[in-house]
């Protein structure tokens, strides 16, 4: 039963891209973040983009 419920629930969430899920250094959030927050099946206030007060994080680079 568990594992049916694992199924349906991942059967219903987005899939994306393993480059859609890379951090891109010039927005500093992955492609899918934005994806994600501009879907309105989720329900969510951000069906534009993302929240204006998302702080991004961009790596430090190695010496």
């Amino acid at each position: 039963y568990l594992q049916e419920m694992e199924d349906m629930v991942a059967s219903s969430l987005p899939q994306f891209a393993e480059e859609e899920m890379v951090v891109d250094q010039t927005l500093g959030f992955p492609i899918a973040y934005a994806k994600l927050c501009r879907d309105p099946d989720l329900g969510n206030p951000y069906t534009r983009g993302p929240p204006f007060t998302f702080t991004p994080y961009i790596l430090e680079p190695r010496e």
